[in-house]
């Protein structure tokens, strides 16, 4: 089973809900709704959902409810490009805000997605793309 990608935006100060709802509101007509969860994009999240990140970063937590699979060193598989352009595009249009990126196998890998963290992972994909992980997947069945 493919371990899917998790994007998180925190935002410094508590926002109004219409001001969240705006923003759901532009990303869905922005990128493709099917690309989210059907409960729908930015979703507050819970202090005990997050309690791991909330404790050392302070704010509203909302979770993009992206539905891809994630791209790292190690797991070259999703589509980092896209998750990249989301993630930009999050920190322009939400003030203040800043990108996390991990995956749904542990808590640890969410780490801060700044643009620094975005150009390495895009530059390890042009370099290697997804063959690390085709490589792997072909030997595993000789």
């Amino acid at each position: 089973m493919a371990m899917d990608a998790i994007l998180l935006v925190r935002v410094h100060s508590r926002k109004d809900l219409g001001e969240i709802n705006h923003w759901r509101c532009d990303l869905l007509s922005e990128f493709e709704p099917n690309d989210f969860e059907m409960q729908g994009p930015l979703r507050v999240l819970p202090f005990d959902e997050i309690e791991y990140l909330a404790d050392l970063n302070p704010g509203w937590w909302l979770d993009v409810g992206i539905m891809k699979t994630y791209y790292g060193k190690g797991y070259e598989r999703g589509d980092i490009e896209y998750i990249v352009t989301i993630a930009r595009w999050l920190e322009n249009r939400i003030p203040g805000s800043q990108v996390w990126y991990g995956h749904d196998a542990t808590d640890e890998s969410m780490r801060l997605f700044n643009e620094h963290e975005r150009e390495s992972i895009l530059e390890y994909y042009h370099a290697v793309g997804h063959e690390p992980y085709r490589y792997k997947r072909g030997q595993a069945e000789w």
